[in-house]
């Protein structure tokens, strides 16, 4: 009888977990992408109320690249990536780059629709000292945070 309800317990307990961990917080976005040098990528997602949302871009081979989260409006004006990417004005969450570790952004955001701009276009520090621009592996991860 015991060895019953100690089992019991235990599914019980394991299903609160799971249920936690998977039902509570929604991954939106979670794939390993190659960036080629000179390109750019988007990942759009929706919020129809206001939440807490985790952003990681690890890079685990190549050149550092650039990430930017900004409200789909943004995309709508007839403006290059570029100059999205290069303007402060848009900047309002701030503006990233790829990592080793998987360090994470956390953000809380308003009811909206919201694009995270991958970028591997540049030339500069964020690149091997040779300059020469490389492909990037990266693993770009957007979860949205089950508030209490």
């Amino acid at each position: 009888m015991k060895k019953i309800s100690f089992s019991v317990l235990l599914l019980i307990l394991l299903l609160i977990v799971s249920y936690q961990t998977r039902f509570l917080n929604k991954s939106v976005v979670n794939e390993q992408i190659t960036l080629n040098a000179g390109e750019y990528s988007l990942y759009d997602f929706d919020l129809e109320e206001k939440k807490d949302v985790k952003i990681s871009c690890h890079r685990l081979e190549g050149a550092v690249i650039e990430w930017l989260l900004v409200k789909q409006d943004y995309l709508k004006k007839d403006l290059f990536i570029g100059d999205i990417i290069d303007n402060p004005q848009f900047r309002n969450y701030g503006f990233f780059t790829s990592t080793e570790e998987q360090q994470v952004q956390r953000f809380t955001l308003k009811p909206d629709k919201y694009t995270i701009i991958l970028n591997n276009t540049k030339h500069g520090e964020i690149y091997p000292s040779d300059f020469a621009q490389q492909d990037s592996i990266v693993e770009v991860r957007v979860q949205i945070i089950k508030t209490p």
